[in-house]
Formats: C-alpha cells, structure tokens, sequence
C-alpha cells in the first residue's frame, strides 16, 4: 500500500497510485529520491534493529505505571480500507485438520503441544490454525499448496511464526521453546 503511494507522489510514475497518501509519505519520498543507497542503508538498519531479537523484547516491555495515570484514547471509529488479499482454499485447511485428526487423534499445535479440545472443552472442539510454511505473502502468482506445505498451530505459535520479517521455521521455534523450558 505504501508503494503505491509513493506512486502517486512520483512525478515521473505515469500511472495513478493511491492517493490518499499523508504530507509524511510526501517527505519521506522526496528525501530518498534520488538517495537509493541511503534508503537502502535505513532500511537495512531497519531490518536488523527488528531482527535483534534483545531490542525487539525491549520495545514491548511496558513500565509499571498507576491506574490512575492510564491514557485514555478514543476508539471504535469505523474506516474502510483497500488490501490485496492472497486467495486461500478453507478445503485444504479443512483435509489437513480431518487427516491429521484422523492420524493423531486430537488436533494438538506441531509446535507446542496446545490443544484446545483438552482446553475448553467442546468450545475449542476441531479449532486450531492452519499456517503456511512458505507465506503467501512470498510468492508472486498463484502456486500448488500441499498438505505438507501446511502445519496445525496454536495462535500464539501462528503469531511468533510470523513475528519476524524472515518467517520462523516450525522446528526454529520449535528449538525455541525448548531452550526456554
């Protein structure tokens, strides 16, 4: 979305690109125009700040703070937004939860062993979810997605496969978890 507003800030991109770009988009691009090495040096510099692991913790560390001294922030607006969405087929979520079922007999997370049914009960009876070991995001056209291609993981194990901007292997954080314990 970003480039694409970019695109419209570009005098010589003939295109249209979106336009609902803000006066810092406009800043940023006319900064970096003519400085491709020094935007790829920031976002070099970007990439191994989110990459390093001891200052990400650092930046979701939250201080100890009173009650009272809590912000309030208004919320709840409703906005539309436009996004490219990467078509998924719910069948093959659907195979892969029956035949892994069928093999292991509960739908347990590959990476840490959560199962929701033993959790909740019939509440979290058949949930789990499905992720793609290669993102979607990562490709480029339409592709063939088989089963193996596919793992059952717990929410929490979904979100920290998809933490860094490099994806996390099930057996990289698979490791993890077992260094911690």
């Amino acid at each position: 979305m970003k480039l694409n507003n970019f695109k419209a800030i570009d005098p010589k991109y003939e295109g249209k690109g979106m336009d609902r770009y803000s006066k810092l988009d406009e800043k940023i691009f006319f900064e970096f125009e003519d400085d491709v090495n020094g935007l790829h040096r920031i976002a070099n510099q970007i990439k191994n700040t989110v990459s390093n692991s001891e200052l990400t913790g650092n930046l979701y560390q939250i201080d100890n703070y009173e009650e009272d001294d809590e912000p309030e922030v208004k919320e709840g607006k409703v906005i539309y937004k436009l996004h490219k969405y990467r078509e998924r087929n719910s069948k093959l979520n659907k195979k892969k939860k029956d035949g892994y079922l069928k093999i292991h007999g509960k739908l347990d997370c590959e990476v840490c062993g959560f199962d929701f049914f033993k959790m909740y009960g019939e509440l979290g009876e058949g949930f789990i979810e499905c992720h793609h070991k290669k993102p979607l995001s990562e490709i480029e056209a339409e592709t063939i997605t088989k089963m193996n291609d596919l793992a059952l993981v717990c929410a929490n194990c979904h979100r920290m496969l998809h933490r860094k901007l490099d994806t996390l292997s099930i057996s990289e954080l698979k490791k993890l978890i077992k260094i911690r314990h």
